[in-house]
């Protein structure tokens, strides 16, 4: 995993996930409140999950995440939306 600044290209942490582990078990320590205060977190659909967006804007951050079909209901709920 890696997170980095676009507008720069700057790498601020990287971090090796092994081949049997699930990257989203590893979300809650690789957003710290100190790298995401005032970043745009942009992620897959698999970060797509309500503790993830509570932890990136209770850090002072934001986000923006993919929505697919296999979460019919929020996929619903944006459609209607927008």
């Amino acid at each position: 995993m890696n997170l980095y600044e676009a507008h720069t290209g700057i790498v601020l942490k990287e971090q090796m996930v092994a081949e049997k582990e699930h990257e989203l078990s590893r979300i809650e320590t690789f957003l710290t409140p100190v790298l995401m205060k005032g970043r745009l977190l942009s992620a897959d659909a698999l970060f797509t999950q309500r503790h993830v967006c509570q932890q990136v804007v209770a850090a002072g951050g934001d986000y923006l995440l993919f929505v697919k079909q296999n979460q019919p209901s929020l996929h619903q709920d944006l459609a209607l939306f927008f």
